[in-house]
């Protein structure tokens, strides 16, 4: 997927369906209507991630840290990283959001707050609607001089009754059955090479 001169392979570990099992898990995650909510959603996000990766890191590719992407008013994926015991230890966060997401991509909209020249980042995040957010923390990685590898999103959120791509969409992914063995790089099945999955 291209913006504004960047091209990127995003890697999600799950779609995101609006009103399905995972998209209610990360709104709640976010937007939690007790305080007990939050905490079980991320702990069962941090399991969707650790089973992802235990099945395809190899998938990813070799990297030197994590950079779970910031939010300057929410819950992050760091919260999410930090449990899951195969990311922990690589965990180098490196960005602060500087402004808030207005769904518009914004390459200022991320400050890198280390010398990552030359460094092998893996860009995680815990949703990908829009592109903004993964877009922006990309290109202030990149400007900085940081391979990044990934990026890593637990889910890409989509909504079946939005449009006719992702009606297409939608139809030709009930006809499959998600398996952990199987992810967008390692399977090699995608409806269109040039959409996200």
């Amino acid at each position: 997927m291209k913006k504004r001169g960047f091209e990127i392979e995003l890697l999600p570990i799950s779609l995101s369906i609006h009103g399905g099992l995972l998209h209610d898990h990360l709104f709640q995650y976010k937007n939690p209507l007790h305080s007990g909510a939050a905490a079980l959603c991320e702990s069962r996000l941090a399991a969707l991630t650790s089973v992802f990766f235990s099945h395809h890191s190899q998938c990813i590719g070799d990297f030197d840290s994590i950079t779970p992407v910031p939010s300057s008013r929410r819950a992050a994926p760091l919260l999410i990283a930090q449990k899951v015991i195969a990311l922990r230890d690589s965990i180098n966060p490196t960005l602060n959001a500087t402004t808030e997401n207005n769904r518009h991509f914004d390459p200022g909209r991320f400050q890198v707050t280390r010398d990552v020249e030359g460094e092998r980042i893996l860009l995680f995040d815990d949703t990908f609607t829009s592109g903004s957010t993964i877009f922006g923390a990309y290109a202030a990685l990149a400007e900085a001089g940081a391979v990044i590898v990934g990026p890593l999103v637990i889910g890409r959120h989509f909504r079946p009754d939005k449009d006719d791509s992702s009606k297409a969409l939608y139809s030709w992914l009930k006809s499959r059955t998600w398996s952990e063995d199987n992810c967008a790089r390692c399977d090699g099945e995608r409806r269109d090479p040039d959409s996200m999955i």
